[in-house]
């Protein structure tokens, strides 16, 4: 993130929410750019569901 300050770009945020019981919690992650959701995708963590949205972003592909 910081080689993308420095180049002036956008940081990427993300927006991340739960469902699901503590012990069975689906995590969805959206991946945002100048507050435009680029990629979207869930996973069993938040890091997880979080990563899984930046390989999408990555790879040009948006959605679930």
């Amino acid at each position: 993130m910081e080689s993308m300050q420095q180049q002036g770009k956008a940081v990427p945020v993300y927006q991340t929410t739960h469902e699901g019981p503590d012990h069975d919690r689906t995590f969805f992650a959206n991946l945002l750019i100048d507050g435009q959701v680029i990629a979207s995708a869930s996973g069993r963590s938040r890091k997880q569901a979080e990563t899984n949205a930046a390989i999408k972003a990555l790879s040009g592909s948006t959605g679930e």
